[in-house]
């Protein structure tokens, strides 16, 4: 046994081909001054060892690319994870080839504060170096292959409540004078991606379901309030603001395009998606609020039925006020005046006019007097005579008409009485436009003992 070792010994020390060679032993310290190659599983070390140091550490494989089972080269666990399950619990059952694979399993029994499966630190005295705690480059090798400089899953599962997800990244400023971005989507093009197939965020749908919303600012995150800012379109003078697109399909399937903005001046700016309609819609029982430069408030709200329709007239002009007095420069029509003021009176109906004549004598066929030429369509509302000398013993009492001279017909008539007035009480018979109406006796008097005379007649009509 003692020439054994003394022969070990030996063998450690032993000049090998012109060089002395050092051979490690695992249960001591040992300094590596040549490149070594490791074949096989390699365990360095024993629980709480310490560190491997290295000047350098390289590990090279030429790699597995199937499918058929995970092919992972270094591999850095704790607590016994199965990384075969824990890919495909997200991926179903693909697999990968992995460079470099860490994971970790942490126990219910777990006090620390932080786990980290991979964890990069870095510390930054330089003004010229860029110091990047963790660098993902991914870049295409071939037509039609797809790259991804990082794609990170977060995931629950469904047995299990209470759980909380998320992907976080964090900004630590504690300088006024500190710039930056929490997060900046940078990028160099060497061409412009065509229509509208490179945004710079895409929120797709989570499968079956739904997102609660797409981007949330949480109150008071954010410093005047700004949740959004949008810069101007291009540099220099004289530019609108970005656009926001709202993309919508008509029941036609025809898809359309609404857009916000400020223009030059500062005045937001609504781009309907088709001619012809308004930019903007207030939906029913809402309103717009116009605020005054200095004092004031102008108010438009929507009509109260669902089947009305409010408009203000497509030119440039001052919105009427009802609390103030205003001059009116352009003709106004189809405004309904429930109860106007006019020199301080207040009208409650339209006005009714009268027409009236007098006449010696109604006894005779043939015409009494011309009474008007309707340029508008009227109502007759009342016609009544009075007389001077009422007829009496009359075997046919005369008729008064009121008589569409053009077209040769009464309109409406009073049949004489022995009476001073004789009315035809209320009425409303409607005159269309460019009649010649006239006062016509239509029916003569017949065997009177005494014939009416001096007699006073009366048409009332309104405008329509």
């Amino acid at each position: 046994m003692f020439k054994k070792i003394l022969l070990a010994f030996a063998l450690l020390t032993a000049p090998f081909f012109g060089q002395t060679v050092q051979t490690p032993t695992l249960q001591r310290n040992n300094t590596w001054s040549g490149n070594n190659t490791f074949n096989g599983t390699t365990t360095l070390g024993t629980t709480s060892a310490g560190a491997v140091t290295a000047t350098s550490l390289a590990t090279s494989a030429s790699g597995v690319f199937t499918n058929t089972q995970m092919n992972q080269t270094v591999t850095d666990i704790i607590n016994s994870l199965n990384t075969h399950t824990e890919f495909q619990a997200v991926q179903g059952s693909n697999n990968a080839t992995e460079a470099s694979t860490s994971g970790m399993s942490v126990p219910n029994t777990s006090t620390v504060f932080q786990s980290n499966a991979v964890a990069g630190y870095i510390n930054n005295s330089s003004t010229t170096t860029n110091a990047v705690g963790g660098y993902f480059q991914a870049r295409t090798g071939a037509n039609s292959t797809k790259v991804w400089g990082i794609n990170s899953v977060v995931a629950d599962v469904a047995s299990q409540t209470g759980t909380t997800i998320k992907n976080e990244i964090d900004c630590n400023a504690n300088n006024t004078t500190t710039v930056g971005q929490c997060l900046q989507i940078a990028g160099s093009f060497g061409a412009q991606p065509t229509g509208s197939n490179f945004p710079a965020i895409s929120i797709t749908k989570p499968g079956s379901n739904q997102w609660t919303s797409g981007i949330t600012v949480n109150t008071g995150a954010v410093v005047n309030g700004a949740a959004i800012s949008l810069s101007p379109a291009a540099t220099g003078s004289n530019q609108s603001s970005q656009l926001i697109d709202f993309n919508s399909v008509t029941s036609g399937g025809t898809g359309l395009t609404a857009s916000i903005q400020s223009n030059p001046a500062g005045q937001f700016v609504v781009n309907p998606g088709q001619t012809g309609f308004a930019g903007l819609v207030v939906a029913l029982g809402g309103g717009i609020q116009l605020n005054g430069s200095t004092s004031g408030q102008t108010v438009l709200t929507s009509v109260a039925t669902a089947s009305g329709t409010a408009t203000l007239p497509a030119n440039t002009g001052t919105i009427a006020e009802i609390n103030l007095a205003q001059s009116w420069s352009g003709n106004q029509t189809n405004m309904p005046l429930v109860t106007p003021t006019i020199g301080g009176n207040t009208i409650t109906n339209v006005p009714e006019i009268s027409n009236s004549l007098f006449t010696p004598s109604v006894n005779g066929v043939g015409t009494l007097a011309p009474i008007i030429i309707t340029s508008f369509p009227i109502t007759i509302t009342r016609f009544w005579l009075v007389n001077g000398t009422p007829p009496a013993g009359c075997g046919t009492f005369p008729v008064i008409s009121v008589f569409d001279n053009g077209g040769s017909s009464i309109i409406t008539s009073l049949t004489e009485a022995n009476s001073v007035t004789v009315d035809s009480g209320a009425l409303s018979i409607a005159v269309a436009a460019g009649k010649t109406l006239v006062l016509r006796t239509t029916t003569a008097a017949a065997t009177c003992t005494t014939t009416a005379a001096n007699v006073s007649l009366a048409m009332q009509y309104k405008m329509q």
